[in-house]
Protein backbone atom coordinates (compact mmCIF):
# COMPACT_ATOMS: atom_id res chain seq x y z
CA UNK A 1 0.00 0.00 0.00
CA UNK A 2 1.39 3.41 -0.79
CA UNK A 3 -0.04 6.73 -0.07
CA UNK A 4 -0.81 8.56 -3.43
CA UNK A 5 2.04 11.63 -3.80
CA UNK A 6 0.40 14.75 -4.33
CA UNK A 7 1.45 15.17 -7.73
CA UNK A 8 -0.73 12.11 -8.95
CA UNK A 9 -3.44 12.39 -11.15
CA UNK A 10 -6.59 10.41 -9.07
CA UNK A 11 -7.99 9.71 -12.61
CA UNK A 12 -6.89 6.41 -13.03
CA UNK A 13 -8.32 5.56 -9.56
CA UNK A 14 -11.89 3.78 -10.48
CA UNK A 15 -14.25 1.85 -8.18
CA UNK A 16 -13.92 -1.01 -10.54
CA UNK A 17 -9.98 -1.38 -9.26
CA UNK A 18 -10.71 -0.67 -6.06
CA UNK A 19 -13.58 -3.45 -6.28
CA UNK A 20 -10.90 -5.72 -7.68
CA UNK A 21 -7.98 -5.14 -5.64
CA UNK A 22 -10.45 -4.91 -2.12
CA UNK A 23 -8.52 -1.46 -1.63
CA UNK A 24 -10.72 1.58 -1.09
CA UNK A 25 -9.17 5.32 -1.88
CA UNK A 26 -9.56 5.98 1.91
CA UNK A 27 -7.16 2.87 3.22
CA UNK A 28 -4.16 5.03 1.28
CA UNK A 29 -4.31 7.60 3.29
CA UNK A 30 -2.28 6.11 6.01
CA UNK A 31 -0.34 3.93 3.81
CA UNK A 32 3.81 4.90 3.85
CA UNK A 33 4.48 7.69 1.57
CA UNK A 34 6.28 6.72 -2.34
CA UNK A 35 9.56 8.11 -1.15
CA UNK A 36 9.96 6.09 1.50
CA UNK A 37 8.39 2.87 -0.46
CA UNK A 38 11.06 3.87 -3.30
CA UNK A 39 13.61 3.92 -0.92
CA UNK A 40 12.76 0.67 0.92
CA UNK A 41 12.31 -1.15 -2.44
CA UNK A 42 15.53 -0.37 -3.99
CA UNK A 43 17.48 -1.38 -0.75
CA UNK A 44 15.25 -4.63 -0.92
CA UNK A 45 16.16 -4.96 -4.65
CA UNK A 46 19.87 -4.94 -4.50
CA UNK A 47 20.57 -7.16 -7.85
CA UNK A 48 17.58 -8.72 -7.93
CA UNK A 49 15.49 -8.96 -11.15
CA UNK A 50 11.90 -7.86 -11.45
CA UNK A 51 9.26 -10.05 -12.77
CA UNK A 52 5.62 -9.50 -13.20
CA UNK A 53 2.46 -11.43 -15.17
CA UNK A 54 2.02 -7.98 -16.32
CA UNK A 55 5.07 -6.11 -16.64
CA UNK A 56 3.61 -3.18 -19.15
CA UNK A 57 1.28 -2.88 -16.19
CA UNK A 58 3.55 -3.04 -13.59
CA UNK A 59 6.50 -0.35 -15.37
CA UNK A 60 3.55 2.17 -15.46
CA UNK A 61 3.04 2.21 -12.07
CA UNK A 62 6.81 1.46 -11.02
CA UNK A 63 7.65 4.78 -13.32
CA UNK A 64 5.40 6.99 -11.63
CA UNK A 65 6.62 5.28 -8.55
CA UNK A 66 10.33 6.31 -9.08
CA UNK A 67 9.30 9.86 -10.19
CA UNK A 68 7.63 10.13 -7.09
CA UNK A 69 11.00 9.02 -4.50
CA UNK A 70 13.07 11.61 -7.42
CA UNK A 71 14.66 8.43 -8.64
CA UNK A 72 15.43 8.94 -12.49
CA UNK A 73 16.00 5.52 -13.27
CA UNK A 74 13.28 2.78 -13.27
CA UNK A 75 14.20 -0.92 -12.45
CA UNK A 76 13.39 -3.33 -15.77
CA UNK A 77 10.36 -5.61 -15.50
CA UNK A 78 10.92 -8.60 -16.90
CA UNK A 79 7.76 -11.07 -18.35
CA UNK A 80 6.95 -13.92 -15.74
CA UNK A 81 5.55 -15.67 -18.96
CA UNK A 82 9.06 -15.02 -21.04
CA UNK A 83 11.49 -16.18 -17.91
CA UNK A 84 9.19 -19.00 -17.64
CA UNK A 85 9.61 -20.20 -20.87
CA UNK A 86 12.97 -19.83 -20.89
CA UNK A 87 13.73 -21.44 -17.80
CA UNK A 88 11.72 -24.47 -17.91
CA UNK A 89 10.38 -27.10 -21.00
CA UNK A 90 8.46 -29.81 -20.93
CA UNK A 91 6.94 -31.41 -18.14
CA UNK A 92 8.43 -29.03 -15.07
CA UNK A 93 6.44 -25.67 -17.70
CA UNK A 94 3.22 -27.79 -17.57
CA UNK A 95 3.35 -27.99 -13.61
CA UNK A 96 4.23 -24.32 -13.80
CA UNK A 97 1.30 -23.70 -15.64
CA UNK A 98 -1.14 -25.97 -13.92
CA UNK A 99 -0.42 -24.50 -10.74
CA UNK A 100 -1.45 -21.57 -11.63
CA UNK A 101 -4.51 -22.45 -13.54
CA UNK A 102 -5.15 -23.85 -10.07
CA UNK A 103 -4.60 -20.78 -8.34
CA UNK A 104 -6.83 -17.54 -9.12
CA UNK A 105 -4.81 -14.48 -8.80
CA UNK A 106 -5.71 -12.72 -5.59
CA UNK A 107 -4.64 -9.07 -7.44
CA UNK A 108 -3.06 -8.08 -4.11
CA UNK A 109 1.25 -7.93 -4.77
CA UNK A 110 2.15 -10.29 -1.33
CA UNK A 111 -1.10 -12.95 -2.98
CA UNK A 112 0.46 -12.41 -6.05
CA UNK A 113 3.80 -12.79 -5.70
CA UNK A 114 3.00 -16.13 -3.70
CA UNK A 115 1.06 -17.73 -6.21
CA UNK A 116 3.88 -16.86 -9.27
CA UNK A 117 6.49 -18.19 -6.36
CA UNK A 118 4.49 -21.06 -5.41
CA UNK A 119 4.07 -22.20 -9.53
CA UNK A 120 8.02 -21.84 -9.79
CA UNK A 121 8.00 -24.33 -6.77
CA UNK A 122 6.17 -26.58 -8.48
CA UNK A 123 7.91 -26.18 -11.98
CA UNK A 124 11.45 -27.27 -9.56
CA UNK A 125 10.19 -30.53 -8.65
CA UNK A 126 10.19 -31.82 -12.24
Amino acid sequence: MIQPAADWELSDWSPQSAAVHGIALEELEGAPVAYRVVGDLLESLGNRVLVSDAPEFETRWLTRLMKAGAQATVPNVEDYHRVSSASFSGLALDMLYEALERSPAPHRAGPDSARLAHAWRKALQY
